[in-house]
């Protein structure tokens, strides 16, 4: 299978087979081609050459209309739901009920599914006020409703609790049984030695390998992936922790779940304190208070220049790293140089008597891209051609060039290959070891104690305590993260 991107080959020569009733393991690093290949299997994207067999037969498929008659399903990273909807509205569509939504027909097609799979989606929610985790369970849910014979999923399990991916494995395992095929697109090792049966390893658009998982090892599919040993352990500069930069007292918001309360933090320059806990805690809240998205009820947030609120003019500057890149982080349809200088013309200089000065602005843009090592075919390629990891190191180009006082993170490796959260993380220790600040806040608590020198644990919309990273620590934080509130 071949696709180009004007200069971009995304797809050389790819090829990959899925056995009835497996579930298989899809391996690579951020733009090797793995969402492009199966982009092509659902109908998305055309392909320039190659062909698609299914059950022995080629086929034609131009649509995921054409996929989900044939029987092949996607749920994407990225959901595709309409917000404004309700879960039972979002399951019409899949009926194909464009125009006139049964609301009693999709509440009978959500029981059935539930009963069928397992997992919990309440039918009258409005998407837009669900968690990430959960709009990523209603579209795994509404794909199964299709009763699909092949289901691919993309990274399913980013914004999933450990108790939702045990249920989403249950569920994996028992429609394998039933004769369910699953390409299961992943960065996390540890998955795919706990649920599937093969794994193929794609490098640069091409397959590399196709492997019995029993036969492998983790070592072997990282080197694999990205044609080399990834080294461990991260350069850790000891700091003695200097001036708060930012200090959030008594602050309480209440958010479309819950309602955060009592939240105190600080973080100061040469830290990287981290935020641990299970999504829908109150995390987003507390960062929206912090960058000024959300208005708190109580408190208040100050930053070490005395001001409160978020602003880009204040003397110190403050870097956001958003949850979703997608939504917040990029203009998915501007090109690259407009990106990595949106918000920061008049601070790089780049503007004159109102002008944009185009000449300087994509000479900047290209050395960010260098530094930032930002693959594309150039400043000009719109943010929304690449791969998901380039779009996030697009994102640390903008925010992390200016030297930053204090970065303010929410899941900032979200669907990054091992190569490419590697990055983002030193990038963030660089800050830090810089005599920077940074707030991480992250689901996954491997990337927390990475680099974390403090770790707030939130449950319940409350900071139930702050532990310190060392041996048994992994053991403590789950605890509180179950709501053992202990003092700080």
């Amino acid at each position: 299978m071949w696709k180009r991107y004007a200069a971009t080959v995304a797809l050389s020569g790819a090829s990959f087979s899925v056995r009835r009733g497996e579930i298989h393991a899809l391996l690579g690093e951020n733009g090797a081609g793995k969402t492009t290949l199966m982009n092509v299997l659902d109908g998305i994207t055309r392909p320039d050459e190659g062909e698609i067999f299914w059950r022995g037969e080629r086929v034609s498929i131009d649509s995921p209309q054409t996929a989900a008659r044939l029987g092949i399903g996607m749920v994407h990273q990225h959901d595709r739901l309409v917000p404004a909807m309700t879960v039972a509205e979002n399951f019409a569509l899949a009926l194909g009920q464009s125009f006139w939504v049964d609301p009693a027909q999709a509440r009978r097609l959500i029981r059935a599914t539930v009963e069928k799979y397992g997992g919990h989606v309440d039918p009258d929610a409005v998407v837009r006020e669900l968690s990430v985790g959960q709009r990523q369970w209603v579209s795994l849910l509404r794909a199964l409703a299709r009763d699909v014979s092949l289901l691919v999923l993309d990274e399913p399990t980013t914004t999933l609790t450990p108790q939702e991916r045990d249920t989403l494995f249950a569920t994996l395992r028992q429609s394998r049984a039933s004769g369910l095929s699953v390409v299961f697109i992943t960065h996390k090792l540890d998955e795919v030695f706990a649920v599937c049966d093969r794994v193929t390893v794609m490098r640069d658009g091409s397959e590399v390998a196709t492997l019995d998982v029993a036969a492998t090892t983790p070592g072997d599919l990282v080197a694999l992936m990205v044609g080399r040993r990834v080294e461990e352990g991260f350069d850790r500069v000891p700091m003695a922790p200097g001036t708060v930069l930012l200090s959030v007292s008594g602050v309480a918001s209440a958010g479309e779940r819950l309602k955060v309360q009592d939240i105190d933090l600080e973080v100061r320059a040469g830290e990287i304190v981290g935020v641990a806990g299970v999504d829908g805690n109150g995390q987003r809240e507390v960062i929206e208070v912090i960058t000024g998205v959300r208005r708190p009820e109580a408190g208040h947030v100050v930053f070490r220049d005395g001001t409160s609120g978020w602003s880009h003019d204040k003397a110190m500057h403050v870097a956001r790293i958003p949850e979703d890149r997608h939504r917040h982080g990029l203009a998915l349809g501007l090109a690259l140089w407009e990106n990595i200088h949106l918000g920061r013309w008049k601070q790089r200089g780049l503007v004159r008597r109102g002008i944009v000065d185009r000449r300087r602005a994509l000479a900047a843009c290209a050395e960010s891209m260098k530094r930032f090592d930002v693959r594309a075919s150039g400043p000009t390629q719109p943010a929304g051609e690449l791969s998901g990891g380039n779009q996030q190191k697009a994102v640390l180009a903008r925010e992390l060039a200016d030297a930053p006082d204090l970065v303010v993170a929410m899941n900032p490796c979200r669907g990054l290959d091992i190569a490419a959260s590697r990055f983002v993380l030193e990038q963030l220790l660089a800050v830090r070891n810089g005599g920077g600040g940074v707030l991480f806040v992250s689901y996954d608590l491997d990337e927390i104690l990475a680099i974390a020198d403090r770790v707030l644990v939130m449950a319940s919309g409350r900071i139930a305590g702050e532990v310190l990273p060392g041996p048994g620590v992994a053991d403590r934080i789950g605890a509180l993260m179950g709501g053992e509130v202990v003092g700080r």
